[in-house]
């Protein structure tokens, strides 16, 4: 279906809903609709369709930290808006509480001994998904510009810091995965290509948190050749970043072409520093492949 956009005013475009459409939403003149726009479409639907509470009803039957973590997790990311948990003894509800934390927009709204009721307090909509995955990416920035710091000053006193990163990056991660699955503002290949986008991410942080945690437990003394490599990597870090979000062909080339270099960089710090270089490897080897996000993107604009 395609429509003409007609001149209103100096700078305003509009376009006609098709009226079965309308009719099937019963909207009438006056009515409000809820624009949701992306790089290349705009969707348009009513506020009642953005707002609908999803409910859900569950047991957690295990004192187990993972489990509560799974649970909730996905019940969270699924978008369900109002969760209901039968559990049983203060240390599930402990574990559903830290989880709680962990959820943005969520609090827990009532309690008894046996059931906690738990539900989004916040209006999320489809705007806020880029400023939360840009904070996830500067999450990362921060870890890795931390563990430099650290290494050269051959001190690794902030763990707690690195921890404090990591858990905001699963916040946000997580949150932006439920904007996809409650709103599916997306299309399904773009949706695919965004949860890939987060996933790295929560990977990346992962992996530099790990690389911290070594060196601490370690006591490691980097030395002049690691702490190059790390720098190396962290540059090569902003050109990915630069890369995705100003969708630049050119660099998305760079990152492929810088690679290498830095691969071999890494081959050879095996040997003298396995673990961090390692995890530097895999680091380096998620940003060289957001060039095909770059890519994909390009292409399905260009299919559109």
């Amino acid at each position: 279906m395609r429509r003409k956009l007609v001149q209103h005013g100096e700078k305003t475009l509009m376009v006609s809903l098709p009226a079965k459409w309308v009719k099937a939403q019963g909207l009438k003149k006056g009515d409000e609709v809820v624009l949701a726009p992306e790089s290349t479409a705009v969707t348009i639907s009513k506020e009642e369709l953005l707002e609908t509470i999803q409910k859900i009803k569950i047991s957690i039957k295990l004192e187990s930290p993972l489990q509560v973590h799974i649970v909730l997790s996905n019940a969270y990311k699924l978008g369900y808006d109002e969760i209901t948990i039968d559990y049983s003894g203060k240390e599930q509800l402990k574990l559903i509480k830290k989880e709680v934390d962990r959820m943005i927009g969520f609090e827990i709204v009532s309690l008894t001994p046996n059931t906690c009721r738990i539900k989004s307090v916040i209006k999320s909509t489809v705007e806020e998904y880029e400023n939360i995955k840009k904070r996830a990416w500067f999450t990362c920035k921060s870890a890795l510009e931390t563990l430099i710091e650290d290494m050269k000053a051959n001190k690794f006193s902030n763990y707690a810091v690195m921890l404090e990163l990591y858990e905001n990056n699963i916040k946000f991660t997580d949150f932006c995965r439920r904007l996809i699955n409650k709103h599916m503002f997306l299309d399904v290949k773009n949706s695919c290509l965004e949860y890939s986008v987060l996933l790295k991410l929560l990977y990346m942080l992962s992996l530099i948190k790990e690389i911290y945690a070594h060196c601490n437990e370690k006591n490691l003394k980097p030395g002049k050749d690691l702490v190059a490599y790390v720098e190396n990597c962290n540059a090569y870090f902003r050109v990915c970043y630069t890369a995705y979000y100003k969708k630049s062909q050119d660099l998305a080339s760079q990152l492929i072409n810088d690679w290498s270099v830095l691969d071999k960089q890494g081959q050879k710090l095996l040997k003298k520093h396995p673990v961090p270089a390692a995890k530097l490897l895999e680091l380096i080897t998620l940003c060289r492949n957001y060039s095909g996000h770059i890519i994909a993107q390009f292409y399905l604009q260009e299919f559109k």
